[in-house]
This record gives C-alpha cells, sequence and structure tokens, in this order.
C-alpha cells in the first residue's frame, strides 16, 4: 500500500508542496498510466491537464494547486523516464545532454509518436523539446528547419529532417 493511501492500489498519495504544506491527492497513478499510455510528454500542457484530472484535499488553495501542479508534473517526467529509458523531456530552451538526437514536437502529433517508438525500439537516446510549451523552442525549431511549423523536427548533429513517414 502507497504512504497515505487506504485503497491498496496506490492511486492516492502525499505531497510535499514547497510552501510546507502536504496535500493529499487521488487519481495519480491512473492520470499519469493514462497520459504516458498516449505518448504525452511532460509539458506545461499535461499540468493543467493533470492538476485537473486529480483530486486534492479540500483545504486547497490556489497557491497549493499551482504548487501542486510543478510536483505532479516533475513525478509525471520521473514515470515517464522510468517506463521509456533514454528518454529525456525538455521544455526548456537549451538541455544539456548525451542526447544524440533532438526531437521538435508537439504532444498530440501522431507522426511524433511513431517517431518516438522508431527511436525507442532502435535504442536511440534522444531528447524531446516540446513546441507548444515555449515560445523559444518553436522558434529554435523554425530557424533549423527553414520556417516550417511542422513537427516532428529531428535534428542529429548537422542533419536536419522535417516531418516522419515511418520506416
Amino acid at each position: 500500500m502507497a504512504p497515505g493511501c487506504s485503497c491498496h492500489c496506490g492511486a492516492e498519495r502525499d505531497f510535499q508542496l514547497e510552501n510546507g504544506h502536504v496535500l493529499h491527492v487521488t487519481g495519480v497513478d491512473r492520470a499519469f498510466l493514462e497520459f504516458q499510455a498516449l505518448g504525452m510528454p511532460a509539458n506545461a500542457m499535461v499540468g493543467d491537464m493533470l492538476i485537473s484530472r486529480v483530486r486534492a484535499n479540500p483545504a486547497a488553495g490556489a497557491e497549493d494547486l499551482f504548487l501542486l501542479k510543478t510536483v505532479l508534473l516533475s513525478e509525471y517526467g520521473k514515470y515517464c523516464a522510468a517506463r521509456l529509458p533514454g528518454v529525456s523531456v525538455s521544455t526548456q530552451e537549451s538541455v544539456d545532454s548525451d542526447a544524440a538526437v533532438e526531437v521538435y514536437s508537439k504532444p498530440t502529433c501522431p507522426y511524433t509518436r511513431a517517431l518516438r517508438r522508431k527511436l525507442e525500439r532502435d535504442g536511440v537516446i534522444y531528447v524531446e523539446h516540446n513546441v507548444e510549451s515555449s515560445p523559444a523552442l518553436l522558434k529554435q525549431m523554425l530557424e533549423l528547419n527553414g520556417g516550417r511549423r511542422s513537427v516532428p523536427t529531428m535534428r542529429s548533429g548537422d542533419d536536419i529532417v522535417v516531418g516522419f513517414h515511418g520506416t
């Protein structure tokens, strides 16, 4: 049984927030599993979706919910990384990484999901940049691919590939 869980399934957790408050939250594991199965990366949009899908104890105020969203997003990133080794998801402009490939993507793009599956199947270490979460990342992608608003855009060394059609 998970700490603070009365249901024996690990779907309830207590989260320590930066302000010292502890929130009891239900529905966490179910939401993580569902979003990960859909191939959704840890980004600001997923953070908003997570906070709307889980239930925090009724005493949670606006500040607590904002801090909880940050904690949930961090935990979701760890959850995905544990299930998809070799994958790092970025919502920042620069990432220090050993990744051989950078992928500029949108969370709901089916071509990006197909590319992720191929890279994972081939054991390629990559970092994924969500262009919806950051105007700076979108700008980087547009500079790399000649101004095309097409995802996925993939960079490996000096090679740039726009789109993915399976192989």
